[in-house]
């Protein structure tokens, strides 16, 4: 169910980015904040329903009160459920505000400015660990683009305006390939 509205809002994003951009402009933020808001409400019923299932069975509901300490609950579920997207979260905000910071200090010359926002919700949306493969190859598209579009064209400037999402679908698609890898269960908490 994840993946799916993971898909669905990144393929969203895609097309109000291809036709309704000046959407897209004005409200920069509600892009990043509605796909937290609907992934965390999805988070938020895993853990309901998590809840729901141990105290139903007659054995699981000894990890629950007056059984167990509830940290006991919130520790599994955190670490189950919530990391993933806890942990890209913390990313996302970090990748947004250093791609703002960056392209103020540097006279507003490397990105447009609905940019930094497709990127934290791509890297949002995108999950831990595959965050961690995303912003490399990122970084290895925009290097290979711009050294290309520098010698084809003539210049100076690359927008990755259009590849932010794309790319994160390609990582989602990739990732459960990925995931079979010894060293990407190194990543995995």
């Amino acid at each position: 169910m994840a993946s799916f509205l993971v898909y669905l809002i990144l393929t969203l994003i895609l097309g109000a980015q291809l036709t309704w951009r000046s959407f897209l402009i004005r409200r920069r933020w509600f892009i990043f904040a509605a796909a937290v808001l609907i992934i965390g409400s999805l988070e938020t019923y895993y853990v309901y329903a998590q809840y729901r299932l141990w105290l139903a069975s007659d054995l699981t509901k000894y990890f629950l009160p007056p059984y167990q300490n509830l940290a006991y609950f919130f520790f599994y579920v955190l670490k189950r459920i919530l990391v993933s997207y806890l942990v890209s979260f913390a990313a996302a905000l970090i990748a947004s505000f250093l791609l703002f910071w960056l392209n103020r200090y540097f006279g507003y010359r490397f990105f447009y400015s609905e940019e930094p926002f497709l990127a934290a919700a791509s890297i949002f949306l995108v999950g831990y660990p595959a965050f961690l493969f995303y912003l490399p190859l990122t970084l290895l598209i925009i290097l290979i683009a711009s050294v290309f579009f520098s010698w084809r064209r003539h210049s100076d400037r690359f927008s990755f305006r259009y590849l932010w999402v794309p790319t994160a679908l390609f990582v989602i698609i990739i990732s459960d390939w990925l995931s079979g890898f010894d060293w990407w269960r190194l990543f995995t908490i």
